[in-house]
């Protein structure tokens, strides 16, 4: 296996193409596109409805595929039944409060009480909150601090503060 290979291999398990491409009209589009694993030419007939579904997005995950692509489907580029698609960037997942490390969770016990509060009112599991009581109690923290996470916990449980 080529270090090429590897690459596109790489990029089609991270689900990033080299270049994406789609199709523009109503009706059926016939491309030729190469085959990935096998490097040779396939043939594929692209039918749905362009404007309701995503189906028909042509993903090439190496310099060769895209070269052959546009070769090979100049026709359909030329009349405008094919264009070029870039995906719109997906929001990198911000982790859950739920994952946050000791040390994270010992950081935001020591950050500003209203930035506390704020990340706080954030927090829906009654395990983070007894974290950050047994933090607060180490770091020898004010009872305003200990009351504040008590506080939450208390309205997580809709339990009497104890």
């Amino acid at each position: 296996m080529t270090e090429m290979d590897r690459e596109v291999f790489s990029n089609m398990q991270t689900g990033k193409p080299y270049k994406s491409y789609k199709k523009t009209i109503l009706g059926k589009v016939f491309v030729q596109v190469l085959d990935p694993f096998s490097g040779f030419p396939v043939g594929l007939i692209l039918e749905t409805n362009p404007k309701l579904f995503e189906k028909d997005i042509i993903d090439l995950w190496s310099e060769k595929e895209d070269i052959f692509f546009r070769k090979t489907n100049k026709r359909q580029f030329e009349v405008g039944n094919i264009i070029e698609f870039t995906r719109p960037e997906t929001e990198k997942e911000v982790p859950k409060i739920e994952s946050y490390s000791d040390e994270k969770l010992t950081e935001i016990v020591n950050s500003k009480f209203l930035t506390l509060n704020s990340i706080l009112n954030k927090v829906e599991t009654e395990a983070v909150l007894l974290r950050m009581i047994k933090i607060a109690e180490d770091e020898e923290k004010s009872e305003k601090i200990i009351n504040a996470i008590k506080a939450r916990l208390s309205e997580i449980n809709k339990l009497p503060i104890s």
